[in-house]
């Protein structure tokens, strides 16, 4: 049910509690699908998650809970692909890399947070637009680099 300009009362009852193993498995297949580049990983399981009618609040906060492994496995795979590297750091750079962590950790949960929102009171279109924006802009960069 891709049709978000019902109001909040009118979407499906269906629940982030009732997804089903199923569609909790084809929606991880829409997970999958973004690891080609230009293909957002939110922006993938939520239009999956939408499809099977699930409203738009627990789309965006399963598809945000579906990242928790994904950024974890990359943390542990970058940190022991570069351990060596880190080790070698003065305490200068390890405070840089500390501070760029925090931002980014703050800059994730602000967007995390404004996505919840108006997922509450909006339709996710202007989502979607973007994700197809970014999509292309990316697959152009690849095709076209020098």
């Amino acid at each position: 049910n891709f049709n978000d300009s019902k109001t909040l009362e009118q979407e499906s009852i269906k629940t982030a509690g009732r997804i089903g193993y199923l569609n909790a498995f084809v929606i991880g297949i829409g997970q999958a699908i973004a690891i080609f580049p230009g293909i957002s990983r939110s922006g993938a399981t939520i239009s999956f998650a939408r499809f099977f009618g699930i409203k738009r609040q627990d789309c965006v906060r399963f598809s945000f809970l579906l990242s928790i492994p994904v950024v974890l496995g990359a943390f542990v795979f970058e940190f022991a692909d570069s351990y060596k590297f880190i080790a070698g750091l003065d305490k200068t750079s390890i405070f840089y890399i500390f501070v760029s962590f925090i931002f980014a950790f703050g800059s994730g949960f602000v967007a995390i947070k404004f996505i919840e929102s108006i997922s509450r009171t909006r339709n996710l279109n202007f989502f979607a637009i973007y994700c197809i924006f970014i999509s292309i802009t990316t697959f152009m960069l690849i095709i076209f680099r020098k």
